[in-house]
């Protein structure tokens, strides 16, 4: 069988902007809540979170991750 994927959708927002997005309207999420809402596999949103931790866009609380 052959997939055929749609192409990119270049005006999507990247994962980075959709975790900081959800991070803005519920905050503060836990990993699991959001590799739920955004769909994303868990080491992908793990990578993520760590780049945007250590940028100081994002930070870890006991109740999850906050902007």
């Amino acid at each position: 069988h052959l997939v055929i994927l749609p192409p990119p959708n270049d005006n999507a927002p990247c994962l980075d902007e959709r975790i900081l997005d959800a991070l803005g309207k519920a905050s503060p999420l836990r990993r699991g809540e959001l590799r739920i809402r955004l769909g994303v596999n868990n080491e992908r949103l793990g990578q993520i979170l760590e780049k945007l931790h250590a940028l100081g866009a994002i930070r870890r609380t006991p109740q999850g991750w906050a902007l």
